[in-house]
């Protein structure tokens, strides 16, 4: 198992990228370690595009209070080679995302 850990920004990037065979994600994890309130949206980007869009919305505008953690465990994705998923911020380094992958 493999951890990633990011500070999310104002502009979306790469929270996990899938490698050689299948990246299966366990959880994610997003934790607002700014006093105030903010929020986070999360895209599934397949291989080959370079930029999140609508369509590839799978958690959209989320609001995290101040110190508080938001846990994805119940939903399993599998990354092919080069699918990534990346993560936007309404506040630049307020939330730490923590992803636990497996690469098989």
């Amino acid at each position: 198992m493999t951890i990633q850990n990011t500070f999310l920004t104002t502009t979306a990037s790469n929270i996990c990228v899938g490698s050689t065979g299948v990246t299966a994600i366990t959880a994610m994890y997003f934790c607002n370690t700014s006093p105030s309130a903010t929020t986070f949206s999360v895209y599934l980007v397949p291989a080959g595009t370079a930029t999140p869009a609508p369509v590839n919305l799978i958690y959209n505008n989320v609001l995290l209070e101040a110190y508080d953690t938001y846990v994805i465990d119940m939903e399993k994705l599998m990354l092919g080679l080069g699918d990534t998923i990346q993560a936007v911020s309404q506040s630049n380094n307020a939330i730490t995302a923590s992803v636990s992958y497996m690469s098989m």
